[in-house]
């Protein structure tokens, strides 16, 4: 809550006042790992993911993924399905071992992983192309419930 108190006076020229506000808290920046092969759609969440408050860490496919993964244990990561060296729910699986971040993922065939998706660890499937703006929301979301519990 904000409060005003006078400040020490200045005979016959003016006084003041000091405004107090309440110190914000600082805001944690949540770290995301991208898993993702595709140049572009890299391209496009790195311009994304930073206006969310994120630090975002990349991988090019799923074993170094997994490494970024243990490296800065991330509150999110975005995980494609076809990666060149294991497909995503590998990933996942492995990931699920050591990290309990939120897990979604990006495929363009939805319906190869729907049987797949919850029992490899992954929390939210997205199929391609998805939109950005739904993809940020969810998110945000994730991020605003995380940051909640560890208050």
């Amino acid at each position: 809550m904000a409060s005003v108190e006078e400040g020490p006076s200045v005979p016959h020229r003016w006084a003041f006042f000091i405004l107090r506000l309440p110190q914000r808290r600082q805001q944690r920046c949540s770290p995301v790992s991208l898993i993702e092969d595709d140049q572009d759609i890299r391209k496009l969440l790195l311009r994304v993911c930073p206006w969310a408050g994120t630090a975002v860490h990349l991988a090019e496919d799923g074993l170094s993924g997994i490494t970024s993964v243990g490296e800065y244990h991330p509150d999110v990561i975005i995980l494609d399905y076809e990666l060149p060296d294991i497909d995503g729910l590998e990933v996942a699986r492995r990931i699920r071992e050591t990290s309990t971040a939120h897990i979604f993922m990006l495929t363009a065939q939805p319906q190869i992983v729907t049987d797949q998706y919850r029992t490899a660890g992954i929390d939210d499937l997205l199929g391609k192309p998805c939109s950005v703006r739904n993809l940020t929301q969810r998110m945000n979301d994730v991020l605003a419930t995380k940051a909640l519990a560890h208050e």
